[in-house]
């Protein structure tokens, strides 16, 4: 009966974690954040904790994954519309080096030291800061370099609907300037899927939002 009372269990796992994927999207197989993170081990934890609890019945363990699959909707829907929200859970990139000038103040906001920033450079086959420009940490940890030698380091100022404020202090510009630029193209913010910002030319393109 335990042995059947596993195979269930497995079977509703095995289900559940197909429906999972398709619900976040392919982000879920490479976790491009900290939620994306703490979704899956959540998942699998929660997953072989519970197949191998006999207390539990499948029954239950469907309930409980419909909990959790509510809350990573809910989740989810707040990222994408409540730019506070996307924020607070995912984090936003931070400025490290800029002008050939590491920022302290991003460093230690990012809980990074030389060495750290050193080891993330070579891991990107950057071996010397001399040629540095621009880099930032993203907010999966990963860095995006600009070298002086590069044309440019564009700024995404719209991504998803929703402005990214970060970037455009940056650029030193606001969000009024932002907007009269979209309504002259007679769209609204939340009508943009990505804004670039060309920080050289000051050319801007932007895509609308898929159909």
């Amino acid at each position: 009966m335990e042995l059947v009372t596993i195979f269930f269990k497995l079977l509703i796992g095995y289900a559940s974690i197909i429906v999972y994927f398709h619900m976040v999207g392919r982000s879920a197989m490479a976790p491009a954040t900290a939620s994306d993170q703490v979704q899956n081990f959540f998942l699998g934890g929660m997953a072989g904790a519970v197949i191998l609890n006999f207390s539990i019945s499948p029954i239950q363990f469907l309930i409980i994954l419909a909990i959790w699959f509510a809350i990573i909707a809910s989740v989810n829907f707040l990222k994408l519309r409540i730019p506070v929200m996307r924020s607070l859970i995912e984090g936003d990139s931070i400025e490290l080096y800029s002008e050939n000038k590491p920022n302290k103040k991003a460093f230690l906001k990012a809980k990074l030291s030389a060495g750290d920033f050193i080891t993330l450079l070579r891991n990107q086959g950057i071996t010397s800061i001399d040629n540095l420009q621009n880099v930032r940490i993203e907010a999966n940890g990963q860095l995006s370099i600009s070298e002086r030698k590069e044309d440019s380091f564009n700024k995404y100022l719209i991504v998803d609907g929703m402005i990214n404020a970060t970037e455009l202090v940056e650029i030193k510009k606001s969000n009024e300037w932002l907007e009269a630029f979209v309504g002259s193209k007679g769209l609204k913010v939340e009508e943009i899927f990505i804004l670039e910002y060309n920080t050289k030319t000051a050319n801007i393109i932007y895509v609308k939002q898929p159909v």
